[in-house]
């Protein structure tokens, strides 16, 4: 089975943060991420991107 490419920047991103530094320290009073890692929001980008793509290509195949 290969993992789609929505799967793919799913795992990035969440195996990022783990490691990260600055997501790792960068939070609010409330525990939540600032969002000051660069490197996250690219990856949280590229997956609503993929997203995005995956749910337009579906669109397109129901309509042909």
């Amino acid at each position: 089975m290969t993992m789609s490419a929505v799967d793919a920047a799913y795992r990035a991103l969440i195996h990022h943060s783990p490691g990260c530094p600055d997501c790792r320290s960068l939070r609010d009073e409330d525990g939540r991420s600032t969002g000051q890692c660069e490197t996250a929001d690219a990856l949280l980008t590229a997956y609503q991107r993929a997203q995005r793509e995956a749910r337009n290509e579906a669109r397109d195949k129901e309509t042909k």
